[in-house]
């Protein structure tokens, strides 16, 4: 796994770069998560893996398969994956790109498990609590930091 994560880092980061400079983020984030799921496929593997068949074969069918969600820069990419025989770290691409999407926006995902449903200003209290805790943490670990 790390080795495709070292492999997938500067394409995630050159996906962020451009979603950055677009201001489009979520499009990407939406996007890459798509062009992942494709290429996660047991079928889709055997594909990019096939030596006999040919790229422009492989770029067409996420092109097609990923239409509704695909950019032109994102077409693009997919080509440059493919030419650089990559599209197969597309899940770790998709992962880095959360990641540092996440940072970036300095939000997180949390999931509660309760054995009953809670209300809304239930689930308002715990994200705010959850928020003050991570501000809270934040602020003293950038302050342990400072000579």
């Amino acid at each position: 796994m790390a080795e495709k994560n070292t492999v997938a880092r500067p394409y995630a980061e050159a996906a962020f770069d451009i979603a950055s400079a677009d201001k489009a983020l979520k499009q990407w984030s939406d996007m890459l998560l798509a062009l992942a799921a494709v290429a996660a496929d047991a079928d889709m593997q055997m594909l990019i893996d096939n030596p006999e068949v040919d790229d422009t074969v492989v770029v067409e069918l996420f092109t097609e398969l990923c239409a509704k969600s695909l950019t032109d820069r994102g077409a693009d990419f997919v080509r440059v994956l493919a030419a650089n025989e990559r599209l197969g770290v597309l899940p770790e691409i998709a992962a880095l790109f959360e990641l540092r999407r996440a940072e970036a926006e300095k939000t997180i995902e949390a999931e509660v498990t309760s054995a009953f449903p809670l209300s809304e200003a239930r689930q308002e209290e715990i994200a705010a609590a959850l928020a003050k805790r991570l501000a809270d943490r934040s602020r003293s670990r950038h302050a342990s930091t400072k000579p």
